[in-house]
């Protein structure tokens, strides 16, 4: 069993997702191994205190003040009033944006698999329907005689009309992160 850094190995487990268009403020502040080990932390253990992290991460408390006051800015994070205090001056902090963990999704999927296969089947009849009538438009990502790549490109396609109208239902600017909670056998974190 190998023992590995708790900053590395947390921040490796947080994907960041965006619908309708680029979050920068979100995605930017995300591009750090620390903050991202850090929301790791916040959606799988709940609402935590500084000190708590410093302590998960191995890191200190001024370093951590320093990631929590940068994704505060960028409103990944936010103080959890609702949380109860053990002493007066200690502060809770808690995600601020959507987030799923990995083994929720998993629950989730297998709860809903006859609504997930009926949309599947309805992908794939869209899938089928775009790639015969979108030939006329002369896309450049589309002019391969490669069979196998022309399919995936139309997968692709089908993925961003998805987001487009997801978008429109959302009318707004949405960041999310999935989190892998899943634990690996072999790994020792310290």
């Amino acid at each position: 069993m190998s023992t590995i850094d708790p900053v590395e190995y947390y921040g490796k487990k947080v994907f960041i997702g965006v619908v309708s268009g680029p979050i920068t403020k979100t995605v930017t502040v995300l591009e750090s191994p620390a903050r991202r080990a850090i929301v790791y932390l916040l959606a799988t253990y709940g609402p935590l205190t500084l000190k708590e992290i410093s302590e998960k991460l191995n890191l200190s408390p001024s370093t951590i003040h320093d990631h929590l006051k940068k994704l505060k800015e960028a409103e990944v994070i936010i103080e959890a009033k609702e949380h109860p205090k053990k002493f007066k001056v200690e502060i809770y902090y808690r995600l601020n944006i959507p987030y799923i963990l990995l083994s929720e999704l998993k629950r989730l999927e297998h709860f809903m698999k006859e609504l997930i296969d009926e949309f599947s089947a309805f992908i794939e009849k869209a899938r089928g329907n775009i790639a015969n009538n979108i030939k006329d438009l002369n896309l450049r990502c589309l002019m391969h005689k490669d069979r196998s790549l022309y399919e995936r490109v139309v997968l692709v396609l089908l993925n961003q009309l998805s987001i487009l109208i997801f978008s429109r239902l959302v009318n707004e600017p949405l960041a999310y992160i999935l989190v892998n909670d899943l634990e690996e056998s072999n790994v020792s974190v310290s």
